[in-house]
């Protein structure tokens, strides 16, 4: 359920980690402002989720409100009788090689699920939902493209079952911006092309022909953001 962890949110947060190692924005919504704009009318949550950041906010404001590391970390406390978790922009820089945050994706597809719930958590607990007893917000979630049907079945049931969500949608990320860019939309006026996307961990080829992308010739590349960063 719910509510077990609970985070206060009732002052608007504006945070910036950018002279912190990290490029993260964290402009959370307090709980008059969810109250008052977002819950009568169940404003549909957008949550880009992909193995280096995490964006996420309505899908009626014009850019994400939070941004931050998809990074979780699980350590003792002092005293060594429990337990802190730490996600995203709540993990200091200066001890990131002491507290080992680790991502809930490898190679680009979520396998680990309980870091996966504390990401969610942080997430709604930043929209204003902490508390909440369930989000009761449709969610558009990206994913990669041909995600594992493993991967998602364990992200539906995690979504439905412990958030309680109404429905979920997910979608490509590539061709949301191939879409978008190329106004595909317009039935008369498809455009062919070519997706090359280079994240964290790996690389997507997708071709679209006549507006639809070709998922048999779709390729991935195990090479990314990550080993070119290490290359130089």
């Amino acid at each position: 359920q719910r509510g077990a962890k609970q985070m206060d949110v009732e002052e608007p947060q504006t945070v910036s980690f950018l002279d912190n190692g990290f490029d993260v924005e964290f402009n959370a919504v307090d709980r008059k402002t969810y109250e008052e704009k977002y819950a009568p009318t169940k404003v549909p949550i957008v949550i880009d989720c992909g193995a280096y950041e995490t964006r996420a906010g309505y899908a009626t404001d014009e850019k994400p409100r939070l941004r931050f590391r998809t990074l979780v970390s699980r350590n003792r406390t002092k005293d060594g009788k429990g337990f802190f978790t730490l996600v995203g922009d709540q993990i200091p820089y200066a001890e990131v090689y002491r507290l080992k945050p680790r991502s809930p994706f490898d190679r680009n597809v979520v396998c680990h699920f309980e870091s996966m719930e504390h990401v969610l958590d942080h997430v709604f607990d930043g929209l204003g939902l902490s508390g909440s007893s369930k989000v009761d917000h449709p969610i558009l979630l990206t994913e990669a493209v041909c995600n594992p049907n493993y991967s998602r079945s364990k992200m539906s049931q995690l979504l439905f079952e412990c958030y309680g969500v109404p429905s979920v949608c997910y979608g490509v990320g590539d061709l949301f911006c191939y879409t978008h860019h190329h106004n595909q939309s317009d039935k008369k006026n498809l455009v062919d092309g070519l997706i090359v996307s280079s994240s964290y961990e790996v690389s997507h080829i997708i071709p679209i022909i006549d507006g639809k992308p070709n998922l048999l010739s779709t390729a991935c590349v195990p090479v990314g953001g990550l080993q070119a960063h290490r290359f130089l």
